[in-house]
This record gives C-alpha cells, structure tokens and sequence, in this order.
C-alpha cells in the first residue's frame, strides 16, 4: 500500500497537519491561490514518479527495514518536502536516457533469489565492456571526501551481486546546484552478504508474518531516520505503544 496523499504544505507551517488526498492537492494547485510553494507541474511530477512497490528492493534493504515494512504495508500521508527529493532525482534519469552511450544498459529492472527470497533493482546504467555500474544522484552538495556515502556504496554493492554482468567498477555520479562529482565505491563482498543474509530475511519474514520488525536500537546506523526522516513516524509510534503494552501483559502472565 502506496502513498495515498499530501500532508499539506500550507498547513504544516500552520502547526496544522491537514490530509488532503493527490487529486484534492492537485485541485487546489490549479487555482494558484494555495498557500504553499508548490505549483501543479512539481506536485503533480511527484506524483508521476511515486512506486508502488509490494515487492523486495535493492534499496527497500537499506535504511531502517520498520520504515520499509510500515510503507509496504500501510496507507500512508506525506509531506511534499519529503518527497521532492525523489522527484528531483528523476531528473537525472532524463540523462540517463537521452545521452547514455548506444552500447549502455539504462534502467533495466533485474531480478534475483538469495534463499529462495527474490530481490529486485533497476540500476542507473550498466556499461558491460568496462565492467561498470554507474548511479545517479542529486544532492544539496557533493562529497567533500573521495568515496560515495555508505548507503549509495552498499547499494552498488547490491546491484553487482544483483545484475548478471561481470561488473567491477561501481561508480557514483553526483549532481549538485553547483558541480557535479564521480566517486568510485569500494566492493564489499562481505557486507554485501551479510545485508542479504540478515536483513534481508528480516524483511521477509516480517512480511510474511505481518508483523513489523522492531525499532531500530539507539546506537544503530538506522536511527537517523528517526530524526525527522521517517514519513511512517505516526504508525511506527501507535504499534510501538501497542507493542509494548502487550509485552507488558504477557510479561505479568509469566510472574503470575
């Protein structure tokens, strides 16, 4: 189950969360008398470029695997600035697939099992005869240090196990306001593994069980999205409660 709507923006700097449906955002976009900053074509662009995915992504299994299992699983209301970024990283795939090279494999969707478990991703481009993998991404400002950031590095790592091509030279291409930046990822057949062997049975099992996988420990490399990053929060927050009470009662059950 997919975004369903907009918090709107207007109302959010109003201290007021309203939820308003995409049609009814879109509506109010036409008459250009809204409040917020976002005109009909960046709104309905978002839209356009949402996926609704109900099954397992290279990148579904990076980041906190709660988020990912309370998204896949629940309706949902977002704010407009938080996905903007994901709208804004379209624009990169015009790139891609205007002025990639005749001989480049752009947005290819592959699939493939780890334990019986299917895994899917679309990587950027692939270059065969140079044994690359090269990603797209916008950001506010490149790296300032030589490597990509870990998650962008592990999600090569993901596609080079995932595409059936001898790939090795993963590369990021990034793109800011200002300059634009190529930074070569390091190959980590062990982390990669072990994200496929851990987390990745974490979220299937949690799928098939229904059940969302716990809060991500304080000191865990997830916890980031905690901080204002998570568009589930209100959900992850009710069955956390809920969670806990119901520990709470069968722990009383054992000491009576």
């Amino acid at each position: 189950m997919p975004v369903v709507g907009f918090e709107c923006a207007a109302r959010r700097k109003r201290d007021n969360r309203g939820k308003v449906g995409f049609a009814g955002c879109l509506s109010c976009a036409e008459t250009n008398t809204d409040r917020c900053h976002y005109s009909y074509p960046i709104l309905n662009g978002i839209i356009e470029n949402l996926q609704d995915r109900d099954y397992i992504s290279v990148t579904s299994l990076l980041g906190c695997l709660r988020n990912t299992y309370l998204s896949m699983t629940y309706d949902y209301f977002a704010s407009p600035d938080d996905l903007y970024h994901m709208f804004r990283g379209s624009i990169s795939h015009l790139i891609t697939e205007k002025y990639s090279r005749p001989d480049a494999i752009v947005e290819e969707t592959f699939t493939k099992e780890h334990d019986g478990i299917e895994v899917s991703g679309t990587p950027d481009v692939i270059i065969p005869d140079q044994e690359l993998i090269r990603d797209f991404k916008t950001t506010k400002s490149v790296p300032f240090f030589k490597y990509p950031y870990s998650n962008h590095t592990m999600q090569l790592n993901l596609y080079r196990w995932l595409v059936p091509y001898e790939t090795n030279h993963l590369e990021v291409q990034y793109l800011d306001m200002g300059k634009v930046k190529r930074s070569q990822a390091k190959i980590h057949p062990d982390r990669t593994q072990e994200i496929l062997d851990t987390r990745l049975t974490t979220l299937k099992s949690a799928l098939d069980m229904e059940q969302p996988p716990p809060k991500p420990a304080p000191d865990s490399e997830d916890r980031w999205q905690c901080n204002g990053y998570c568009n589930v929060a209100d959900i992850c927050e009710r069955l956390w409660i809920e969670e806990i009470k119901k520990d709470a009662v069968e722990d009383l059950k054992l000491r009576w």
